[in-house]
């Protein structure tokens, strides 16, 4: 599944924690992509992801951004291309998205859903790639 068919299905879907959130979306992804990601990781899992995200954010965020860099290669964030995955920052809050090329990234946001939104509006803190 390359970023434009990606795009087409998942576009538009309402914001749903678990399914539709930044780091469901970014799973949903990297599978479509055929690799197959840990099902557990440090003692959580897909299902239990939502469940310490809505308890710890913070402790959240920081499992899901160790999972990633478990299987995925970091990379230089100013050699970014359509398809990587990148952990952005906006204000306090931090996300992932995946690059949608032309200067845009596939995110999902609580008060928008599944949006193509300009990456310009965002700071890169961490930009990851799946070698196959």
């Amino acid at each position: 599944m390359n970023i434009q068919e990606f795009s087409v299905d998942i576009m538009n879907k309402e914001f749903k924690l678990g399914y539709t959130d930044c780091f469901a979306l970014t799973l949903k992804y990297i599978e479509g992509l055929g690799f197959k990601p840990p099902r557990k990781f440090k003692g959580v899992t897909k299902k239990t992801y939502p469940i310490l995200y809505k308890k710890n954010p913070v402790k959240a965020l920081v499992i899901m951004i160790e999972f990633l860099e478990s299987f995925l290669i970091k990379i230089d964030p100013w050699g970014h291309n359509a398809g990587d995955i990148m952990l952005l920052r906006f204000d306090d809050s931090f996300f992932l998205a995946v690059n949608g090329g032309n200067g845009t990234i596939v995110a999902s946001t609580e008060k928008y859903g599944v949006k193509l939104l300009p990456l310009k509006s965002y700071n890169i803190v961490g930009v990851y790639r799946w070698q196959h």
